[in-house]
């Protein structure tokens, strides 16, 4: 039987933007909101997506309410690029 893991859940995200043709900046700007809301909500695991409905609710709540603050990046900040789930 194969060894052989899944790809990371970033890593997945891009394959498909490339086969599908989007722009580099597009999948950037993607991939930029899906570690944040990983981040929020303290995922570690894919199973962790379950009930996505209600957490992506949740998350675009409190980022309207937090007028953006807490969910944008500061300017000047390295180290979040390659955040994923088994770095969490």
């Amino acid at each position: 039987m194969s060894n052989t893991r899944k790809p990371k859940l970033l890593d997945e995200i891009r394959y498909v933007m490339r086969l599908h043709h989007y722009s580099i900046h597009i999948e950037r700007t993607y991939c930029s909101w899906i570690k944040r809301f990983v981040l929020f909500h303290k995922m570690a695991s894919r199973e962790d997506l379950k009930n996505g409905e209600a957490k992506i609710e949740k998350f675009l709540t409190v980022f309207k309410e937090s007028k953006y603050e807490t969910l944008m990046p500061k300017f000047g900040t390295k180290g979040h690029e390659n955040i994923t789930y088994n770095d969490i």
